[in-house]
């Protein structure tokens, strides 16, 4: 129920209610990768850049993604119910942060370099 480019603009990701994100290679118009991502429908997803992807979904998770080979980094318990939404903000290349939305009104503030949530 979401999609977004890679911004190397050769792939992209979407994700579904049958709990899998599928990254399509546009140039050969296949499906190179299909991530059983979680256990419910995928709300959301976003590429922080070529390197990592973050989804979120109804199960109150959020992933996030190596793009290499999309093995998981790191799976959070985000929020108690739904995970609505997902995105990044990077103040440089070695740190970021993703911010999530919940079905339970509230937001949540995820740091790499640690604070009082970290993933």
């Amino acid at each position: 129920l979401s999609s977004q480019f890679n911004p190397d603009g050769y792939r992209l990701a979407t994700g579904s209610d049958d709990h899998t994100v599928r990254i399509w290679d546009l140039r050969r118009r296949c499906a190179d990768y299909t991530l059983p991502a979680h256990s419910s429908l995928i709300s959301d997803l976003r590429f922080l850049n070529e390197e990592i992807l973050g989804t979120c979904a109804f199960d109150g998770t959020l992933s996030l993604w190596n793009c290499r080979d999309f093995k998981p980094l790191r799976t959070v318990a985000a929020h108690d119910g739904k995970t609505m939404s997902i995105d990044f903000f990077s103040s440089s290349s070695s740190s970021f942060s993703v911010v999530s939305a919940g079905f339970d009104r509230t937001l949540k503030l995820w740091t790499s370099s640690s604070t009082s949530k970290s993933i």
